[in-house]
């Protein structure tokens, strides 16, 4: 996947996405990052991130280790974490 000629959305295998203001990225088990091409990732191939926010507007991560807290990659973690993304991706778009 990569960000569509126009900026604007996300160009999949079959079609593009809609226009978007936002993508929040949630590894669930275990993180498969090799199909976002956008540059928010160090030479190791992780997100470079603060609390899930990248530079890249809009797009953001979920998930993680140490997220913000130890809790972060766990189910129970996510909440407060998504919360916070959610607000700063609402104040940014």
């Amino acid at each position: 996947m990569r960000v569509t000629e126009d900026g604007r959305g996300l160009q999949g295998s079959v079609a593009p996405t809609p226009p978007l203001q936002a993508v929040v990225w949630a590894t669930g088990y275990g993180p498969a990052f090799d199909w976002i091409q956008v540059p928010v990732f160090d030479a190791a191939g992780e997100p470079r991130h603060q609390r899930g926010l990248t530079e890249a507007p809009g797009l953001a991560f979920l998930g993680l280790p140490w997220l913000h807290t130890r809790s972060s990659a766990l189910m129970g973690g996510a909440g407060p974490d998504a919360r916070y993304v959610v607000e700063a991706l609402l104040k940014r778009t």
